[in-house]
C-alpha cells in the first residue's frame, strides 16, 4: 500500500494552523519540519524560505566560510530562496573604500580572507540579488564605503519589488545614489537621506514612476550645530506626478519637517492620505498647509507631531475620525502652550470621542500637558474606544511644594476602570521638578533611577489600590516595568464606612507584578526624600 499523507489524517486547515503556530518557536524546529513528509514539506518550505539575509559578516563562528557558496547557489538558482523569498535583508557589504585609512586597519575583513571574500562579492553579490525574482520587500542598510551602486541597479532589476526601505549611514557621505531605476513601487521608507540636490532629484523620478504608491517616509538625518540645510519644497518633489489625470493614493507620510517645507501646492497629492507624522519640529510646516489639508477634505486617522500648534488644532477641530494621536518630544514648547494645552483636551479630543483609539505622549517634562482632573473629566473619559492611554503624571518629591494638582493614583485608577472600557494599556508617564544645577552622568541616573523605584513602589502600595464596579481590562506601563491588576481583599484594603467605595456592586483592586517570582528592587519614599536639594525651578523631569 502507498504511503498515506498526513493529509489523508488531518484536514489542510488544521495542518497550516500547526505550521503557522510553528513559526512562532524554535526555528531550528520549525525547519525540521520539513522532513516530516512531502506534504507537509511543501507547506512549510515557503515559510523557511520566504526571509533572506545577505551580508559578509565575519566573526568565531567561522560561518563566514559559507558565503562564497551561498551566494553562487543562488547565482545558479538551485537555492530554494530564489523559488520562495519574498524579503531581502541586505547588510554590512566589504568596504570597497576608506574614507580614513587609519580606521581600515580596525576592520574584520583583513589580508587574504579580505582580498577573498572582496572578489567573492565583486564576483557574485549582484548577480545573486538579480535572481531573487520573487522578492517583494527590500530592506537595505547602505553605507558610502560599499559598492551601493551596483546594489541599488541589481534592486531595481527585481519585477516583483513592491516595498523599498534604506537606511543610509551618516558618518559616510553619499555623493549620488541611483534611485531613478525604481519603478511601480507601493512603499518607500528612506531613512537618514542625504539632502543632496541629485539624490533628491533621483527620488524625484523614482515617485514619478511610482504613481500608486501608498506610503512614503522622507527622513532627513537631523544635523545639531551642524550647517544649516537647504529647505526644500515637498511640492517640487512630487509635481512630476501630478498629471491632468492624476488619481492620489497615498495613505501615509512620514516626513523630517526641518529640510522638507510643506505647503499648500502639495495637498492635491495627499488628498487620499490618512496618517501623517511630522518629525525634527512641526515649526518648518507652513501654517496654510494645514488649511489647504481641510480644503481638500483630507481627514486623518493617525497623526504625530511635535509641537500641537495652533493651525494644527484647528484642522483638527474641522472634521471627526482621528483614532490615534501622538505628541512626539518638541526641542521647545510654543508660545501659546498654555491656551492650546485646555483646547486639545476640552475640544479636540470630544470632537474625536466616538473614534479616537489612542492619544500618547513621548516627553515627560513637568508642564502644561501634565494631566489635571478637568482634562480627564472634560477629554479623555469621553472617548470610550480608547485602547492605548499615555498620561504625564505629577510625582513630587515628598517635601516639595506642589506645583501641579496632585492626582491619587487610586482615584485614577478607579476612574479610567470605570470610564474607559476597552482600554488595554495605560501608560503612565511620572514627572518631577529636577533642578538643572544637579548635573549630568552617573549620579543623575541614580537620582533618576531611584525616582523611578519610588514610583514603582508608590504603584504598589495599599494606598494605590482602588476600588471599581468592574474587573480592569487594562494592564499599567510605568517605570520602565508592565504591572496586572490583582484583587485583593476587603480587609487589606480597607474597606469601611469612610473607605469610599464598596457599594453597588464592585471589588478592590491594586496593580502588582505579573508573576510572584518577578522582582523588583524597590526601595521606600522615605530613601528619595532629596526634595530640598532637586525642588529647583530651572529645568524638569
Amino acid at each position: 500500500m502507498a504511503n498515506r499523507s498526513i493529509l489523508d489524517v488531518l484536514p489542510l486547515d488544521i495542518v497550516e494552523l500547526v505550521i503557522r503556530e510553528g513559526k512562532n518557536y524554535d526555528r531550528k524546529d520549525f525547519c525540521g519540519l520539513r522532513l516530516v513528509c512531502k506534504a507537509v514539506n511543501e507547506l512549510v518550505e515557503p515559510e523557511v524560505f520566504s526571509t533572506i539575509t545577505i551580508h559578509f559578516i565575519r566573526d568565531d563562528s567561522e560561518e563566514w566560510k559559507n558565503i562564497p557558496q551561498f551566494l553562487l547557489s543562488l547565482v545558479s538558482g538551485t537555492s530554494p530562496y530564489v523559488r520562495w523569498a519574498k524579503e531581502l535583508q541586505l547588510s554590512g557589504l566589504i568596504p570597497i573604500q576608506f574614507a580614513n585609512v587609519y580606521w581600515s586597519q580596525y576592520d574584520p575583513w583583513q589580508g587574504e580572507e579580505r582580498e577573498a571574500m572582496l572578489a567573492c562579492q565583486q564576483e557574485w553579490l549582484t548577480a545573486a540579488i538579480e535572481s531573487l525574482v520573487q522578492v517583494e520587500r527590500v530592506e537595505f542598510v547602505a553605507n558610502s564605503r560599499e559598492p551601493y551602486h551596483d546594489v541599488f541597479r541589481a534592486l531595481a532589476t527585481l519585477p516583483r519589488l513592491r516595498d523599498l526601505s534604506i537606511t543610509f549611514h551618516s558618518y559616510s557621505p553619499f555623493e549620488d545614489v541611483p534611485f531613478a531605476g525604481f519603478s511601480n513601487l507601493n512603499s518607500v521608507r528612506l531613512t537618514g537621506l542625504p539632502m543632496t540636490p541629485h539624490i533628491l532629484d533621483g527620488v524625484k523620478a523614482l515617485l514619478s514612476k511610482s504613481p500608486s504608491i501608498t506610503e512614503l517616509s522622507l527622513n532627513a538625518p537631523y544635523q545639531s550645530g551642524g550647517p544649516e540645510v537647504k529647505k526644500v519644497e515637498f511640492s517640487s518633489m512630487v509635481e512630476d506626478v501630478m498629471q491632468p489625470n492624476f488619481s492620489p493614493s497615498l495613505k501615509k507620510l512620514t516626513i523630517s519637517a526641518a529640510p522638507l517645507k510643506l505647503s499648500p501646492p502639495c495637498a492635491p497629492f495627499l488628498r487620499s492620505l490618512t496618517s501623517l507624522e511630522i518629525l525634527n519640529d512641526s515649526a518648518h510646516v507652513q501654517p496654510s498647509f494645514w488649511k489647504a489639508l481641510q480644503d481638500s477634505g483630507v481627514h486623518l486617522q493617525e497623526l504625530k507631531v511635535a509641537p500641537l500648534r495652533q493651525p494644527i488644532v484647528d484642522y483638527l477641530l474641522s472634521y471627526p475620525g482621528l483614532r490615534r494621536f501622538t505628541l512626539d518630544w518638541p526641542e521647545q514648547d510654543t508660545e501659546d502652550v498654555e491656551k492650546i494645552v485646555p483646547r486639545f483636551f476640552h475640544d479636540v479630543l470630544p470632537r474625536h470621542r466616538d473614534a479616537i483609539q489612542s492619544i500618547s505622549f513621548k516627553h515627560t517634562k513637568l508642564g502644561p500637558w501634565t494631566i489635571n482632573q478637568s482634562y480627564l473629566n472634560e477629554g479623555v473619559y469621553l472617548c470610550k474606544k480608547l485602547k492605548y492611554l499615555t498620561l504625564i503624571y505629577y510625582f513630587p518629591s515628598p517635601n516639595e511644594k506642589h506645583t501641579h494638582p496632585v492626582i491619587p493614583l487610586a482615584n485614577l485608577f478607579s476612574e479610567i476602570s470605570d470610564n474607559l472600557p476597552q482600554l488595554e494599556i495605560l501608560r503612565l508617564e511620572h514627572t518631577r521638578k529636577f533642578q538643572r544645577s544637579f548635573g549630568c552622568g552617573f549620579a543623575c541616573g541614580q537620582y533618576f533611577q531611584t525616582v523611578g523605584r519610588a514610583f514603582a513602589n508608590h504603584i504598589m502600595s495599599s494606598k494605590s489600590q482602588f476600588f471599581s464596579k468592574r474587573p480592569p481590562q487594562f494592564d499599567l506601563a510605568a517605570a520602565g516595568t508592565t504591572f496586572i491588576s490583582k484583587s485583593v481583599s476587603a480587609a487589606s484594603s480597607g474597606s469601611g464606612p469612610d473607605s469610599g467605595g464598596g457599594s453597588g456592586g464592585g471589588e478592590y483592586y491594586r496593580f502588582d507584578l505579573p508573576n510572584a517570582s518577578d522582582h523588583l528592587e524597590l526601595r521606600s519614599d522615605e530613601l528619595v526624600s532629596d526634595c530640598d536639594a532637586y525642588s529647583g525651578d530651572e529645568g524638569f523631569y
